[in-house]
């Protein structure tokens, strides 16, 4: 199962904010929010949002360590 809770993780961590990181992957402020909150999303947008921050597709399928 994904976590993408991680989305918003790596944007502090990165100091990025949601709107940028959205902006970038080509995708609205409040969709990249329905992501985050619905834990669901197409594999082409999860991957624009991976290349965004820099990380596998993977990485939002790992567990925590």
């Amino acid at each position: 199962m994904a976590k993408l809770f991680k989305i918003r993780e790596i944007c502090n961590e990165r100091k990025i904010t949601l709107k940028e990181l959205a902006r970038q992957a080509g995708i609205t402020e409040h969709g990249l929010q329905r992501i985050i909150k619905t834990n669901m999303a197409r594999t082409d947008t999860l991957e624009k949002i991976a290349k965004v921050v820099d990380v596998p597709v993977s990485y939002f399928f790992e567990d925590l360590k």
